[in-house]
């Protein structure tokens, strides 16, 4: 076992649940107080507070054997799974979005607090110069193609709900700040299909995003385009990368069961 004051920056308490977690998970079945405390080499009487702390926020379940895992735990597995069926499934769009554009391309989803988690990247052909996102990072949703594209198809009384509580940071001049201005902009998304980052996030780069929908035609992720903003087609909105990267979001979408809509906003896209 690793010593709990190798790192400056361990919390001792969290080591050790985590440290129960881990057990559980290598044993596959449920144990008993006793029997936790001795593989996760804790006090019995800290395994017991530890396990009540799990028990209440549901990351571990009571059984007639003993402790397991609970729905908390089972329900971030799934999540992570899916993502990353959701990657394999995205990846060969992706390559050829990033080859038909010769732009970085980018698979992404919205968490809980409406940040935006980048799953794949396909880095451009060409130098970029600027730097860019990259696979795990979390950048806002309010000043990000992706991130709007997402929260725009999200219940309008859910997302007034959080801005209420959460002020629009001002990443760049061209970001987004005012609440009024990021509702108009979710309804513009809605109606032509795509979001458009212009600058919003860094100065130096724009893009373009669309939504992914599954089966239910539930909006889950969204695929983007992001470059230089000297190399980007001016205006976004009609574009041609625009398009492909609409096309390329429901070719991955209909692969997940999404039916396509009809071509309904042809004028607000641009073609």
């Amino acid at each position: 076992m690793t010593s709990d004051n190798n790192n400056h920056y361990s919390i001792q308490v969290l080591q050790r649940a985590l440290r129960i977690l881990d057990v559980l998970l290598e044993i596959g079945h449920a144990l008993s107080l006793e029997e936790i405390a001795q593989r996760s080499e804790t006090p019995k009487s800290t395994t017991f507070r530890i396990l009540s702390n799990l028990l209440e926020q549901d990351y571990i379940a009571r059984t007639d054997d003993g402790y397991w895992l609970g729905l908390k735990m089972i329900s971030l597995g799934t999540a992570v799974e899916r993502n990353l069926d959701l990657r394999r499934l995205a990846h060969a769009e992706l390559l050829k979005l990033r080859d038909v554009t010769h732009e970085t391309t980018y698979l992404a989803v919205l968490s809980n607090d409406m940040r935006v988690v980048y799953l794949d990247k396909n880095e451009a052909p060409q130098a970029v110069g600027v730097l860019m996102a990259s696979i795990g990072m979390t950048l806002p949703m309010h000043c990000t193609a992706l991130g709007k594209v997402i929260a725009a198809y999200k219940p309008e009384e859910d997302m007034r709900a959080w801005v209420m509580t959460h002020p629009l940071e001002a990443r760049t001049r061209y970001t987004l700040t005012q609440i009024d201005a990021l509702f108009t902009e979710f309804e513009a998304i809605r109606q032509r299909g795509y979001a458009i980052d212009e600058r919003e996030n860094n100065d130096s780069i724009r893009c373009v995003a669309a939504p992914i929908r599954n089966s239910r035609g539930e909006v889950i992720a969204a695929v983007s385009v992001a470059g230089p903003e000297n190399r980007m087609p001016d205006p976004l909105i009609g574009s041609d990368l625009a398009r492909h990267t609409w096309e390329t979001a429901w070719r991955i979408s209909e692969a997940l069961g999404a039916e396509r809509p009809m071509m309904a906003h042809t004028n607000e896209r641009g073609w």
